[in-house]
């Protein structure tokens, strides 16, 4: 597809032919589309190289010992228990004492999704695996014994990974995590080594896979939208599914997405933003706002605040503080209930909607050259929504078109250059909409607290929601 920058209503922007070529994209990062990492590759808790063993050809090796006249009962079970193709899909974890399960939830063969199971669920498991639940070689002298060589030989040949039992303790003794879960920008089976905790990632981001293709139900959302500040969403967009995919940057600039009521920033954020960032996301607003001291945010690679109205001052300072920590830090302190505090690496982005009027604006912090460089702050219009969305079968067949096309949208995207003078620091160019800042400037010089008494003057009576709506027309819109 090749699509002039006209046609897009952006300017800055060009496509290219072909597959994607990532812009900044330097370093090392996660690959999501790699399946179980080789233990060989990551240190255990006990410090060693948990080492897997190369597939070797066990059945032919078995059958040759067993059909030969120098039968030797002990060469087949040591050859047959060589083996260990099964240690790629089962860990131990110290914190829980419980086993964890790579299963194959998308039929590709892969374990790409990790269960925590008891003893039991592990021996299950293994079972599966071809390992038998017992003493292999009691069973084996005693199939010689009762039935000969052959009924040996095939249950050798059947239970060639071992016993059940002593796979457990090579699990328990070299195949250890301290912890597992969910991890932002890295895919399951990862085995990631942070601040002197081994952690396995259990589950992945669900990335969409792109697809050559219109999409004029997204590109008029998007042109609608943002009739002025385009090329920054656009470039913001492409700096974060670039990043998650191919592993450039964990963090990116804060988008504000400031507008009329009902224009479709929630909607953007929701169904456009969240599944082209790997369909997982949370409201981060009650930690970052400093309402509480924990969180788990470090699963979701999309953290999205939605209209969350005015704020006190107190709310302002900590979500600066908060922005700062999260835009320029690599590092999550996570602070779980009931867990120590931690701190961990994972993919974000964050963007945060509120209505233009200056009150709801409030919830924006005071702008200082710390912050300058952190938040890109972009006016919102109407136009992106059809005008009758408030009718339940538009609202249905709107969203099915806009989903139908996000493979569309994401290759694009992957295949967008943008002109340097729109990329920065954090992905994308400094950039506040200057109407929007000037409303916010309006809010921050208004009167506040007792200086409303003298604007309403002295002798006020009245009800308390007739005093409430006086000195709330006070405040400028």
């Amino acid at each position: 597809m090749s699509t002039s920058a006209g046609t897009d209503g952006a300017t800055g922007v060009a496509e290219t032919n072909g597959q994607a070529a990532p812009q900044d994209t330097a370093g090392e990062g996660v690959d999501l589309h790699k399946g179980v990492q080789d233990p060989a590759n990551n240190t255990t808790a006990g410090g060693a190289a948990a080492q897997e063993a190369e597939p070797r050809e066990q059945k032919s090796e078995v059958e040759e010992v067993l059909s030969s006249g120098r039968f030797l009962l002990d060469e087949a079970i040591e050859i047959a228990f060589g083996d260990n193709s099964w240690a790629g899909c089962i860990r131990y974890e110290r914190s829980s004492g419980m086993y964890l399960l790579g299963t194959d939830g998308s039929g590709d063969g892969s374990a790409d999704k990790w269960v925590k199971g008891s003893v039991t669920a592990a021996k299950r498991f293994l079972e599966d695996q071809g390992l038998f639940d017992g003493d292999i070689e009691k069973e084996a002298q005693r199939l010689r014994d009762k039935e000969g060589s052959w009924a040996t030989k095939r249950f050798l040949e059947r239970h060639i990974q071992g016993s059940v039992e002593e796979a457990l303790k090579q699990i328990r003794g070299h195949f250890v995590v301290d912890a597992s879960g969910s991890r932002a920008g890295y895919g399951a089976g990862r085995i990631l080594n942070q601040n002197g905790e081994v952690f396995l990632v259990t589950t992945s981001p669900t990335l969409i896979e792109p697809t050559e293709g219109d999409f004029p139900t997204i590109k008029a959302l998007y042109n609608g939208l943002f009739p002025t500040d385009q090329i920054y969403f656009l470039a913001w967009m492409r700096d974060g599914i670039v990043s998650l995919r191919y592993g450039g940057r964990l963090t990116g600039k804060l988008l504000v997405l400031a507008g009329p009521r009902d224009c479709g920033k929630s909607f953007l954020q929701k169904y456009v933003i969240t599944p082209l960032l790997g369909n997982r996301s949370i409201d981060p607003f009650m930690y970052m706002s400093g309402a509480s001291n924990f969180n788990s945010l470090s699963g979701y690679e999309h953290w999205k605040i939605e209209d969350k109205g005015q704020s006190d001052s107190r709310s302002r300072q900590a979500l600066a503080s908060r922005i700062k920590e999260m835009v320029a830090n690599e590092d999550i302190t996570e602070h779980q209930k009931h867990k120590d505090l931690r701190s961990v690496e994972a993919f974000r982005r964050i963007s945060l909607s509120c209505n233009d009027e200056a009150k709801y604006l409030n919830i924006l912090p005071d702008m200082d050259d710390s912050l300058v460089d952190k938040l890109l702050v972009l006016q919102c219009a109407k136009g992106g929504i059809p005008e009758d969305y408030g009718d339940a079968q538009t609202q249905k067949t709107f969203l099915a078109k806009v989903t139908s096309e996000l493979p569309a949208f994401s290759h694009y995207l992957l295949n967008l250059k943008i002109e340097p003078k729109y990329l920065g620091r954090f992905g994308v160019a400094i950039y506040q909409n200057a109407e929007i800042m000037q409303r916010r400037k309006t809010l921050a010089s208004s009167p506040k607290g007792v200086d409303l008494l003298s604007v309403a003057g002295e002798g006020v009576e009245g009800t308390a929601g007739a005093l409430f709506d006086l000195f709330s027309n006070r405040i400028p819109k």
